[in-house]
């Protein structure tokens, strides 16, 4: 009897494994509407900036070689945003949202 379940517990640990993918694929579960947003908000000042701003930022970020270079641009960026902010009447964090760096599983 005691075989019987244990075969019984291993058929349905294996069909939950086979239809887990397809129950994952659902066609109407849509995980690039949420990467998208989680890219904007990685740019300082996303919400004040428009789409064709945002990619030529991208695309400049891409074109510089070194990280010293990047940080001098994002530093710009950033006075840029705090500027635009300020003229717009808009607060804008001084930092990167929570949790965005790293994304690792930290300090638990």
């Amino acid at each position: 009897m005691a075989k019987k379940i244990f075969h019984l517990f291993l058929i349905t640990i294996l069909l939950a494994f086979i239809t887990q993918p397809l129950i994952a694929s659902d066609d109407d579960y849509d995980d690039n509407d949420n990467y998208e947003d989680e890219r904007k908000e990685r740019v300082y000042g996303w919400e004040l900036i428009t789409e064709s701003e945002l990619v030529a930022h991208r695309e400049k970020m891409r074109s510089l070689n070194t990280m010293e270079e990047r940080r001098e641009y994002r530093k710009e960026h950033h006075e840029k945003m705090l500027e635009r902010a300020k003229d717009q009447d808009v607060y804008l964090r001084d930092c990167p949202r929570p949790g965005m760096r790293g994304r690792g599983a930290g300090r638990g």
